[in-house]
């Protein structure tokens, strides 16, 4: 069914860029075409819209938002409303009305009040703007007011209010990946390892989590698993309840693959005593006439190795000293490192009286 046979507040809405924009806005005429856009249902309403005179290659998404004097952020917009895009990743595009095609009818889901948000008191607005491939392209962001009819008391079957809650207006997400909040921007996330995503819900009902087709992850649970560098596009879906309505939010993901070994911090440091004394680069003076024991601690935490080196007139067996006679001893110690420590060794001169 074409557009222009729906008689009931069609409205033909020619969103050009202002003369402040670049000329890339000027010149794109880009049009929403639809409606109704007035009195529309408090409880909730879908408008019947097609985006027409997108350049190439170029997705927008449109939304229900607050009207303000710049951009809106999420908190003040409706979920995340429609993605229009040419090319959706993998080509099959969702069948759930969250992303639709330019020059082709969807479907806007609008509410009266959503969030924190009323648009009986603040003025609401159909929001245009680019998507997560352009995050920073202002050049289309444009808008069209619409009005909602007053709010309408449901009547219990006695005349008196009716005791089944109305919804509030769609549920709200919050979606984070480590210390990550998930939006419109593309989220970087490491491919050498899994990701767990957390999403949380005004409602209190568990959201389904999927990656969508086309993408480089697959989703098991919470837990999302990217196999090489690429893209990722999540969507995360709240059923509603009596509260809130159904919403749908769509996440890009930038992939990365990134290595996960640590950066060793430096060569490890060794602590070397016998009895109370500490060694050192000067000689330290022993007793040939007992055994001693070395102590050496790392702060790497691994065990050293301990050896006398060859010349002198002692022998290290575990961390025992025995010496024969006068004269002198080189004590080596080493450690093999780990993945925050490097190798490092040490020597320590001994002098040995009888």
């Amino acid at each position: 069914m074409k557009l222009k046979s729906i008689t009931t507040g069609l409205v033909v809405v020619a969103l050009i860029g202002a003369a402040a924009l670049p000329s890339s806005a000027a010149t794109s005429k880009v049009q929403i075409v639809g409606g109704p856009l007035k009195t529309l249902t408090f409880a909730g309403d879908n408008i019947h819209l097609t985006v027409k005179g997108l350049p190439k290659k170029t997705g927008v998404y449109v939304r229900e938002c607050v009207a303000t004097a710049k951009r809106p952020t999420a908190a003040q917009c409706n979920g995340n409303g429609v993605w229009i895009t040419p090319s959706f990743p993998g080509g099959v595009y969702p069948t759930d009305g969250t992303v639709g095609k330019p020059n082709t009818d969807f479907s806007l889901p609008v509410v009266g009040a959503f969030g924190t948000n009323d648009c009986s008191i603040s003025k609401c607005v159909i929001f245009v703007q680019r998507d997560h491939l352009g995050p920073t392209d202002k050049s289309l962001d444009t808008s069209v007011k619409i009005s909602f009819a007053a709010k309408v008391a449901t009547p219990g079957a006695t005349g008196s209010a009716s005791t089944t809650p109305v919804a509030i207006g769609p549920d709200v997400l919050t979606s984070t990946i480590g210390t990550s909040t998930l939006g419109d921007p593309p989220t970087p996330i490491n491919a050498s390892v899994d990701q767990t995503i957390v999403v949380k819900t005004l409602s209190g009902v568990t959201p389904t989590i999927v990656a969508l087709p086309g993408g480089n992850c697959v989703i098991t649970g919470t837990t999302i698993a990217a196999g090489w560098s690429g893209y990722c596009v999540v969507q995360a879906t709240s059923a509603g309840n009596a509260s809130y309505t159904k919403v749908s939010k769509v996440y890009p993901l930038s992939v990365a693959k990134t290595s996960t070994t640590p950066t060793a911090i430096g060569p490890d440091v060794l602590t070397s005593t016998i009895g109370t004394s500490t060694l050192g680069d000067a000689p330290t003076a022993i007793n040939a006439s007992v055994d001693q024991t070395i102590v050496v601690k790392t702060l790497s935490g691994v065990t050293p190795t301990i050896v006398a080196l060859p010349g002198g007139n002692c022998v290290i067996t575990g961390t025992t000293i025995a010496s024969g006679w006068s004269g002198y001893c080189v004590v080596q110690a080493t450690s093999a490192g780990n993945t925050s420590y490097t190798k490092v060794s040490k020597v320590y001169p001994l002098s040995v009286a009888k």
